[in-house]
């Protein structure tokens, strides 16, 4: 009786043993499969399931975006430039409203500048019967001179009515263009092909010489600076040497804040050669024509902000990747044969809309890049593979 009291406490621990080893064998059998490699047998790990991604077909054109606003190349304050009464105010002289080039915008009453103009050709008239009279005057006693029939002080008096009558005229003509000029300064006409932005005049009101009368901006041409960094600025720089400095081609089209609602190409032919000081950016200019034509109202607007796609170049293959396969902005995993994670180091050109371009030290044609991301990610980890080709 004692013995099999013995037997029946000894049941409960190797029962329990017996469970232990079981899970052991069971455990040890999902976390390592025998691998045979020729005369030898590895024992190998099957690690973390993971996602990854093939990239194909690599890029050697590319876009990168930056914002700007949107302006018209020139831009004119029209002021008064002679004193007078308004006489005339084209009907069209208001905001919004367009002018061809020579279109005339309004006019000053002339009367006194016909007159001051009528006064200088008059003028010149006699000064030029003047310089007639003394030139005629001086060969007359350069003549006697040399006949020794005449004075010193006789030929020097014509000598210097001769030169007085000259500076007398060329006065006169200097009279008759500021008079012709200022005249012409009271019919004023559209420098360009222009837009009103705004007027403050009437017909009627008195202008002054610099006051403001209007501003008008031009509508054949427009243009958007755009700062860029560094790495930015050498992709443009190389694509500009790349393309044997010929223009670069731009789309800009509307952002989150635009007020407009149309697209527009255009071209970059200039870039500044200062850096901004605060920014440390450099800024290169972005031109577009016909821009605020007629067919473009109320779908482009000046000092809209727009975004901005520069077509850019790279001799070294760009590849598309989800831009969650990029670590740190600066290395990605990939899957070797022996399905362990390695380490390559890449660099990010751009990532948009989930979506990064990046640049690799040697070709990512069907390498598997891991998009899976590990709470534990160290070189020569060895993981299971699932292959997302999304």
């Amino acid at each position: 009786m004692h013995l099999k009291t013995k037997i029946e406490a000894l049941k409960v621990p190797l029962i329990s043993a017996g469970i232990m080893l079981g899970g052991f064998l069971y455990f040890s059998s999902q976390s390592e499969t025998v691998e045979a490699t020729g005369e030898s047998t590895n024992v190998v790990q099957k690690g973390e399931l993971v996602a990854a991604y093939r990239p194909t077909h690599p890029l050697h054109e590319y876009r990168i975006r930056a914002t700007g606003r949107l302006q018209a190349q020139n831009t004119l304050s029209v002021v008064g430039e002679v004193t007078g009464k308004v006489t005339y105010v084209s009907p069209e002289l208001r905001a919004g409203k367009r002018f061809k080039e020579g279109d005339l915008l309004f006019t000053i009453n002339d009367a006194i500048y016909k007159s001051d103009l009528l006064q200088a050709e008059a003028a010149l008239a006699s000064a030029h019967v003047q310089l007639k009279q003394a030139a005629a005057d001086f060969n007359r006693a350069k003549e006697l001179r040399t006949r020794g029939n005449t004075s010193a002080s006789f030929y020097d008096t014509a000598e210097t009515q001769w030169l007085v009558a000259q500076a007398s005229v060329k006065q006169a003509e200097a009279q008759k263009t500021r008079a012709k000029e200022l005249l012409s300064r009271t019919r004023i006409s559209a420098p360009f092909e222009a837009i009103v932005v705004n007027e403050s005049l009437s017909l009627g009101s008195y202008v002054t010489p610099g006051q403001q009368l209007a501003e008008l901006m031009d509508a054949s041409q427009a243009e958007i600076s755009i700062s860029l960094q560094k790495k930015q600025m050498a992709q443009v720089a190389a694509t500009y040497e790349h393309g044997g400095e010929q223009p670069l081609k731009v789309t800009a089209f509307p952002s989150d804040g635009s007020v407009g609602s149309k697209s527009i190409d255009g071209v970059i032919n200039r870039i500044e050669s200062r850096v901004d000081p605060l920014s440390r950016t450099a800024t290169i200019i972005a031109e577009f024509k016909e821009v605020f034509s007629e067919q473009n109202t109320g779908l482009l607007f000046a000092d809209d902000f727009m975004a901005i796609a520069i077509n850019i170049y790279s001799e070294q293959p760009v590849w598309k990747v989800p831009a969650g396969v990029v670590r740190d902005n600066g290395y990605v995993w990939i899957i070797d044969e022996g399905l362990k994670m390695r380490k390559l180091s890449v660099e990010v050109v751009s990532v948009e809309k989930g979506q990064a371009l990046i640049k690799a030290p040697r070709l990512l044609t069907g390498v598997k890049v891991m998009k899976t991301m590990l709470p534990n990610e160290i070189e020569g980890k060895r993981v299971r593979l699932y292959e997302d080709r999304s």
